[in-house]
């Protein structure tokens, strides 16, 4: 998540405030903020989360859900699970389009759309590696 910036106050005193989402963009301007600090803060930024809500349950795995990813266009979302499968689906109908068999023995905690393969490839991985 978002950590908050922590400025000291008169007194010696600390308190907690948070930035605003051009605070955010500015600092990046003026380099004082890496590429993956910026992409970080922005992707979980206090002001995005708050809009956030529930659109859909998707509920086909067999066990916990560990990692999701979408591929670039976002048309396409991958999950993978304690039951060692990994599920795309298809986002605009919620539907699973894909189940792959992974091979894996244990939990998997990893997946990604390798990029440049068309989103034909995908990368697991998983406590038995």
């Amino acid at each position: 998540g978002v950590s908050p910036s922590i400025l000291p106050r008169s007194g010696g005193h600390r308190s907690m405030v948070r930035s605003n989402i051009f605070q955010v963009v500015e600092k990046r301007s003026r380099g004082s903020m890496t590429q993956h600090s910026y992409t970080a803060e922005l992707h979980a930024h206090h002001s995005l989360i708050k809009r956030l809500q529930l659109h859909r349950v998707l509920d086909e795995h067999q066990g916990c859900v560990n990692r999701l990813a979408w591929n670039e266009s976002g048309s396409r979302l991958a999950s993978v699970s304690d039951d060692c499968n990994c599920l795309i689906w298809d986002a605009a109908q919620g539907k699973v389009a894909h189940t792959i068999a992974t091979g894996h023995t244990r939990n998997i905690f990893g997946v990604a759309f390798l990029p440049e393969t068309g989103d034909r490839s995908l990368v697991t991985g998983a406590m038995d590696c």
